[in-house]
């Protein structure tokens, strides 16, 4: 690829079909506006055609972007990024969101690895918002990461497992009764065939997740990606050689996690020590 990596190649699709769809407008009407095939256009929004910077501008002026967010989207194609890996700064940059909610609808399995948190395509509602807490993008990022989730119900959606640390469950987030609901939540969902969650037990002594958590994301005809995030910024890996130690990490957590019935009664068990609500 000459241009961007893969990751970026991606989200900036995503960004423009969704550009594309808020104008209401086809591929065919806007490849005749700027003067490429109909196929570019959807290739370009598929994630597997980088096209180039005067064709990115072309596009938004034909869908009205302006400002930084055209900057940003010329960036997506214009940046010198020869390496497999995608930085992405800032407070959840709505790059980087794009990007993960591109390979998730893409991937065919899902393995997240959490150690601090419920993993976000598991918090509801009460318990997002007190992990998010507030401020200019607060609402925005708890839309967002809820929307993520529909991931899960999907009928083509992934296989999805979640290597959940028990400490993690143990914090209490919000207090006691959101703490508890999310705990309830999680039982239910483990009712749905194609997720699977895995408690690590406090015992387990050292394993791989003690790293970090990150998220595997395999795919039926693409090298699996591995993201990872901290303090809201991330960072996709996709080389082999980058990803390989995430794939061994999982099998060494994997090890040492619960089974999914072990880990329902554990959830239930700490979901009692509660108290009731």
């Amino acid at each position: 690829m000459r241009r961007g990596s893969k990751v970026r190649q991606v989200g900036l699709g995503a960004d423009l079909r969704k550009a594309r769809e808020g104008c209401r407008m086809s591929t065919r009407s806007v490849a005749e506006r700027i003067g490429v095939s109909h196929t570019s256009i959807a290739r370009t929004e598929l994630g597997t055609r980088t096209p180039e910077p005067e064709e990115v501008i072309a596009l938004c002026a034909v869908y009205g972007i302006t400002g930084r967010r055209r900057d940003q989207l010329i960036e997506q194609v214009d940046g010198t990024d020869f390496s497999t890996a995608w930085l992405a700064t800032g407070p959840a940059t709505a790059q980087q969101i794009t990007s993960l909610v591109a390979l998730e609808t893409r991937a065919s399995e899902i393995t997240d690895v959490s150690l601090g948190l419920v993993p976000g395509l598991l918090q509801t509602p009460e318990y997002a918002r007190a992990v998010i807490g507030t401020g200019n993008d607060a609402e925005w990022l708890l839309s967002t990461r809820l929307a993520r989730q529909a991931l899960l119900t999907r009928p083509d959606g992934p296989s999805v497992r979640f290597l959940v640390d028990e400490f993690a469950l143990r914090r209490v987030i919000g207090g006691n009764t959101a703490t508890r609901h999310q705990l309830e939540h999680l039982n239910r969902v483990q009712e749905n065939p194609r997720v699977r969650i895995q408690v690590v037990p406090r015992d387990a002594g050292v394993h791989a997740g003690l790293d970090g958590a990150f998220v595997v994301l395999e795919f039926p005809a693409r090298e699996p990606h591995v993201y990872v995030e901290a303090r809201r910024v991330g960072l996709f890996l996709t080389r082999p050689q980058d990803v390989e130690p995430f794939i061994s990490g999982v099998e060494d957590i994997d090890s040492k996690a619960l089974c999914e019935q072990s880990s329902a009664k554990l959830i239930r068990r700490i979901c009692e020590e509660l108290g009731e609500v």
